[in-house]
């Protein structure tokens, strides 16, 4: 006897596709079964159309009062959510590894700490101030531009 069990998988598979296009008195065709199975797929996907059209007739009359009476349709809930502690980034404390970018701070260097240094006092300077900074450092260097952005600044 040949296996026609992927056929008539196939066919439940189709009809439930279309149940919501169709109504319930869609026949399921497939190879030759017997009387009792077809009842059975027959009854089944009757009571999973009737199942749809249901919750579809509850969500639009919930959706309806909720529009009349001002409440609104509260969210629908989609499960639990996230496990505690699970926001947290990063290896558990005691798993022996790091996280990347943990650890001691690296070294920085004179130049760039130079240049942090300039580069904060020059966002606090406007106008005339700024330029006469920009062209100390053009002309003399970075510490010099910093010299006079805090004379600049407490005055």
């Amino acid at each position: 006897m040949p296996d026609t069990s992927g056929q008539y998988l196939i066919s439940i598979v189709t009809f439930l596709k279309s149940a919501s296009r169709h109504s319930a008195s869609v026949r399921v065709s497939s190879a030759p079964m017997s009387v009792e199975i077809n009842a059975l797929v027959q009854d089944f996907t009757s009571q999973i159309v009737a199942l749809i059209q249901a919750e579809a007739t509850e969500r639009a009359r919930a959706a309806i009062l909720g529009a009349f009476t001002g409440s609104g349709v509260a969210p629908i809930k989609r499960g639990p959510g996230r496990p505690p502690g699970s926001g947290r980034r990063g290896r558990p404390p005691g798993s022996g590894l790091r996280a990347f970018g943990a650890g001691r701070p690296h070294a920085v260097s004179d130049g760039r700490r130079l240049h942090g240094q300039y580069i904060g006092r020059l966002r606090s300077l406007k106008g005339r101030d700024r330029a006469r900074v920009q062209a100390v450092r053009n002309k003399k260097g970075a510490a010099e531009a910093i010299k006079l952005a805090d004379k600049l600044l407490r005055s």
